[in-house]
């Protein structure tokens, strides 16, 4: 069995009134959370602020100063099942 190419993303988790803001992708169905894979040098939250607009539109607005560093979390890719 051949191992799995590991990527790393930034998700954002949004969560309001206990709900948890998820984005359909149009390259998949899964629902995930806003974010994703770093490029060249960006920080993560390059990275966010990047994502959040492509993801959510030009009008979303991420408040750099509430984001908190909830931990690193390991699984598999949505939408990349056997890769």
């Amino acid at each position: 069995m051949s191992q799995m190419k590991k990527i790393y993303k930034y998700g954002l988790a949004v969560i309001e009134n206990n709900k948890l803001l998820l984005c359909e992708p149009y390259a998949f169905k899964d629902l995930i959370l806003p974010g994703g894979t770093k490029e060249d040098n960006e920080t993560h939250t390059d990275n966010l602020l990047r994502e959040v607009r492509e993801e959510l539109g030009e009008a979303a607005i991420l408040d750099i100063d509430s984001l908190k560093y909830l931990g690193n979390f390991e699984d598999l890719a949505a939408g990349r099942s056997n890769r």
